[in-house]
């Protein structure tokens, strides 16, 4: 961008030589003028100082000095003619937000910059005058971006900046309850996990020792079960004999 407007600042330099033509011009024409009325006060003070003195000295000191200002007045005021400074046609606007992160790339416009080609070779001028002021021009409107850039885009990127930090500290601080919360969290799901095995190895070890005692009083019960029928068998002998000690004695 620097090297586009320097090259835009000598394009608008080049009408501009005239008139450092001219400015050396009027220079020469002051250095004339001042050399002229110093041998006019030097003739007017061999002659001798006079405490009245007459119109016609009067006008033998003016008629060489309008003589010498008016061409230096028309060239003078020939000279002062400028044209308006880049600086001054930029306009005041608000940048759109959209804007600012395409502008970030440099990669967009790598090649554009990097192989940027003069419009003119500012070494290569003739005029030393107008290589000054394009030189002059051209910092102007740098300084003038920079300005620019400071009163501008500056206030903008802290504000992004700002904007950055505030976001980075709320997301510390809710990364920071992220892992207190992870923490607990953790704590309390091994806690569970450990109580769950504690209860299911107890409510195994109880199960097991009821499916034993169950067993055991299976056993028994069909040992009393054999006792019984056992009994049962003798009552019944026992009935057999008795009903034939009867018969017998019938």
């Amino acid at each position: 961008d620097d090297a586009q407007y320097s090259g835009t600042s000598t394009r608008d330099a080049k009408p501009d030589e005239k008139s450092g033509d001219e400015l050396l011009t009027a220079g020469e024409s002051d250095n004339n003028l001042s050399r002229i009325g110093s041998e006019i006060r030097k003739g007017v003070s061999h002659k001798g100082f006079s405490p009245a003195p007459s119109v016609q000295d009067d006008n033998n000191l003016r008629v060489p000095l309008e003589k010498e200002q008016k061409p230096c007045r028309k060239q003078i005021s020939v000279a002062r003619r400028r044209s308006c400074g880049i600086a001054d046609l930029t306009t005041k606007h608000i940048t759109n937000e959209s804007r600012w992160p395409r502008r970030m790339s440099f990669s967009d416009a790598e090649e554009a910059i990097l192989t940027w080609e003069e419009v003119i070779d500012l070494t290569e001028t003739t005029d030393y005058l107008t290589c000054v002021e394009a030189h002059a021009e051209a910092a102007s409107h740098l300084n003038h971006l920079i300005e620019e850039i400071v009163s501008d885009v500056g206030p903008w990127v802290e504000d992004k900046i700002r904007a950055v930090e505030f976001l980075n500290e709320r997301y510390g601080q809710d990364k920071a309850e992220l892992q207190g919360m992870y923490h607990r969290l953790n704590e309390a799901c091994q806690r569970i996990h450990y109580n769950s095995d504690e209860l299911l190895s107890e409510q195994r070890e109880n199960l097991t020792e009821s499916v034993k005692e169950i067993e055991l009083l299976l056993a028994r019960l069909e040992y009393e079960i054999n006792g019984l029928s056992q009994k049962v068998a003798d009552v019944e002998d026992s009935i057999q004999n008795f009903e034939r000690q009867v018969d017998d004695v019938e």
